[in-house]
């Protein structure tokens, strides 16, 4: 039974392919030629509005604005982290109001 079923795996693997042994579909080289273009587009990094080729800056700018842009990423998160928690405490604190409506106060 097992061979069985491996004898279909692999006819299915040789119907693929023609008698020649190549394969029977067409390949396309869409991939080829976007990554052509992506690598032959010039690497810029822009800093207050200018852009600068990265093959021109030093090596030493080069990490500094990385570092900036790193910081400025991990600001915009933690900001982001703070408005969610401020938008749970106040769904926390509705919530909250909302289920000790049904209960008795003891002063």
């Amino acid at each position: 039974m097992v061979k069985n079923i491996f004898k279909k795996i692999k006819n299915s693997f040789s119907n693929i392919r023609g008698k020649d042994g190549h394969n029977k579909f067409k390949k396309h080289n869409n991939f080829k030629k976007e990554y052509e273009i992506l690598n032959n587009k010039r690497q810029t990094i822009e800093f207050e509005g200018n852009h600068y080729d990265l093959n021109l800056i030093n090596k030493e700018t080069f990490n500094i604005h990385n570092l900036f842009e790193t910081s400025n990423s991990k600001i915009k998160f933690y900001e982001d982290l703070l408005i969610n928690l401020k938008i749970d405490k106040k769904q926390k604190i509705l919530n909250l109001k909302y289920k000790l409506q049904g209960e008795k106060s003891i002063s």
